[in-house]
């Protein structure tokens, strides 16, 4: 069987919480918008993934202000984000090396198909002492994905270079609401692909041993 591995969230790889939560409230003074999230605030837009689109949202839902376009704020928050992680070590989280350093071993290719422009997934990298040489690829989701954010099939076999039979999307579960008590761990979504794509038949695993033990038991890792 033939298999990827997707990391759909740097969040997956390492906390950047609290910086994330910095970086906006800095681009919110800067870009004169009169918000100050907390972590509550935050937590309520982790099932909205793209940055620009959770500042979209939370204007709607709290008065509608005139404000700088999302993307610009977005934008301005990624800059905060990079110098702030500058000054901030960052580090892996627990369960994520012993996952890819597996899937090296065994040539099981794994990208990264993140929100976060190219130069910031770099730096939380290096911040995180992760190696470059674990990952396949470092793409944009929309490198790997439709419109309507469903993985598509061909493009992601021109990526991992192989026709693919099993997908599996380490996840953030803050963006995808399906436990909060497993808030802590990432969660690992199977896709199995049929003739025409994707089947709508998937497993999720929230315990990294689990993971783990799933993968070493693929037909790739015996």
């Amino acid at each position: 069987m033939t298999t990827g591995i997707i990391i759909e969230d740097l969040s997956v790889l390492s906390d950047t919480t609290e910086l994330q939560l910095r970086a906006y409230n800095e681009a919110f003074v800067e870009c004169g918008v009169p918000w100050e999230w907390d972590l509550s605030s935050f937590d309520s837009l982790r099932h909205i993934p793209d940055s620009s689109a959770k500042v979209d949202y939370y204007n709607e839902i709290n008065g509608g202000l005139e404000i700088h376009s999302p993307q610009f704020i977005y934008t301005a928050k990624n800059s905060f984000f990079e110098r702030l992680f500058s000054r901030n070590s960052l580090y892996i989280k627990p369960g994520v090396e012993p996952l890819l350093q597996l899937a090296h071993k065994h040539d099981v290719p794994v990208l990264i198909a993140a929100m976060e422009p190219h130069s910031i997934v770099h730096q939380v990298l290096a911040s995180a002492k992760i190696p470059l040489h674990w990952f396949k690829s470092i793409l944009s989701k929309s490198e790997v994905c439709l419109h309507d954010s469903f993985f598509n099939k061909e493009l992601l076999e021109v990526q991992f270079a192989k026709p693919l039979l099993e997908l599996f999307v380490v996840q953030n579960p803050h963006h995808h609401r399906t436990n909060p008590a497993l808030y802590s761990s990432p969660q690992i979504k199977s896709i199995l692909f049929n003739g025409h794509g994707l089947t709508d038949d998937f497993t999720i695993l929230n315990d990294m041993n689990d993971i783990i033990k799933n993968i070493i038991n693929l037909p790739t890792m015996r």
